[in-house]
């Protein structure tokens, strides 16, 4: 079997007490082998890329910190390809860099079954994308932690002040309106929904689910001209006998803020930008609700939403709310 386990038992004599922890047993390792297979985002061959594979030969386990893995790297051929082999576990973790690109990296595989001292299946082709890097420029960006101040009000927030409107904050202008409803019973009992809406007629928000693919660049550099909607709603939960309303991870978003509009409704100026993962409530350690988000605004009325990380026009953040994620 790929995974086994076993049971410790200690025997604390000076406290009497009888502890039993099941805990992983050493996994068998079998010979595996995989093909990297690297890519661009029109799904041409890239050669000459670091690419790399860390075969996992012990996972950390009760006790232990740190799993080990035997690496095998190389550079990639016409086809885009590198191929590695080695004993391990089961598992492995691999991706790719190249001058030019965004890294791609911690994308893991897991093994089927094992057969004849070999893991299964043999030699399978993985395929790691590279993104090209593009035009980073200089953005608003910040990971928010903020308690929305009041339940039952459209409490504004201001990304290029990164704060609350007056007179909660230092904010402005508004940008994300967050009205909240709180029903709290206790901490294992409560329920909290946020309506995230906007001010400016064209102004929106558009959800977008990916999949995990390693890249730096979580999104593409460039916002969509449409598609954005005024408004979205978040719920989180807890509730007796009832599964937890959560975020998801694979959620990210795009936004548009202050825009201007025509007679004809057409577009004159807006300000793009982007949310790096799901918009995060937490009811249970605010006495109105938590709200964390990463946030990427570009001021200058393009879609060009790929941010440098030593371009921020956000100063003096605190090391927790710093991104370095483009």
């Amino acid at each position: 079997m790929k995974e086994l386990t076993y049971l410790l038992t200690v025997i604390l004599v000076g406290h009497g007490h009888l502890y039993s922890q099941e805990i992983p047993a050493p996994q068998m390792l079998r010979d595996a082998k995989v093909t990297l297979k690297v890519i661009g985002a029109n799904n041409e061959p890239i050669q000459g890329a670091e690419a790399r594979v860390s075969f996992e030969t012990r996972a950390g386990s009760w006790g232990e910190i740190e799993p080990r893995y035997t690496i095998r790297r190389g550079m990639t051929d016409l086809e885009g390809e590198f191929t590695g082999s080695a004993h391990t576990d089961g598992l492995l973790y691999y991706g790719a860099r190249k001058e030019g690109y965004y890294n791609t990296e911690s994308l893991h595989y897991d093994f089927i079954r094992e057969k004849l001292g070999r893991w299964e299946p043999w030699n399978p082709v993985l395929q790691v994308v590279l993104k090209r890097i593009g035009h980073p420029i200089a953005m608003y960006a910040k990971k928010v932690q903020a308690t929305i101040p009041r339940t039952n009000e459209v409490i504004g927030f201001d990304l290029m002040m990164a704060d609350w409107v007056a007179p909660y904050g230092t904010g402005k202008e508004s940008d994300f309106g967050f009205f909240l409803q709180r029903d709290y019973g206790s901490r294992q009992d409560y329920r909290v929904d946020v309506r995230l809406s906007f001010f400016h007629r064209g102004d929106g928000i558009q959800p977008l689910l990916t999949t995990n693919d390693g890249s730096q660049l979580r999104l593409f550099g460039i916002a969509p001209q449409g598609g954005y909607r005024p408004m979205i709603e978040l719920t989180e939960s807890r509730r007796p006998g009832v599964p937890a309303q959560e975020p998801q991870w694979n959620l990210n978003y795009y936004f548009r803020i202050r825009a201007e509009e025509s007679v004809t409704g057409n577009i004159l100026r807006t300000m793009y930008g982007k949310i790096y993962g799901d918009i995060y409530l937490d009811g249970m350690n605010s006495t109105t609700c938590l709200v964390l988000f990463t946030y990427y605004l570009n001021p200058d009325g393009a879609p060009n939403v790929e941010f440098d990380p030593k371009q921020n026009l956000l100063r003096r953040l605190k090391t927790t709310e710093q991104v370095r994620d483009p």
